[in-house]
């Protein structure tokens, strides 16, 4: 049945989307080097704020200053907006990708998770990308 399928789907996408254990244990030798993760924290933390300054500047997007992580989940204020649909067609047409917020749940569909892993330029471009897609479709 359909709720099973997506109950399902939402088990595989974090199975497949987990860090290796290689990954892991190479994670752990780099905390090690405390500059080198300060420094990092220290990017992220930049890009999270060119992220919300750039996708602040649509009346579309709420979008709550990022307190941790490397991601923001602004929350689209389009009725019946679909974040799956909306992925792929900024996948396609935009060449951005983002995670659907309906792949975190049903309740989050009017949500994006998107990464700030990309340095200052192309991460603005993208949020430009992102809000002109969201412009096409309101």
């Amino acid at each position: 049945d359909k709720d099973t399928a997506m109950r399902i789907a939402r088990a595989q996408n974090t199975a497949m989307t987990c860090i290796p254990e290689f990954v892991q244990r190479a994670a752990l030798a780099a905390l090690k080097d405390e500059e080198s993760a300060r420094r990092n924290v220290k990017i992220i933390g930049e890009r999270l704020k060119i992220l919300y300054e750039e996708l602040s500047k649509s009346e579309l997007i709420k979008v709550k200053p990022p307190e941790g992580a490397m991601y923001i989940f602004p929350k689209i204020r389009i009725s019946g907006f679909d974040s799956w649909k909306f992925a792929w067609k900024l996948l396609e047409e935009k060449g951005v990708a983002v995670a659907p917020g309906a792949s975190f749940g049903e309740d989050y569909n009017d949500h994006l998770r998107i990464s700030a892993v990309l340095s200052e330029k192309p991460l603005r471009e993208a949020c430009r990308r992102i809000r002109e897609a969201l412009e096409e479709i309101s």
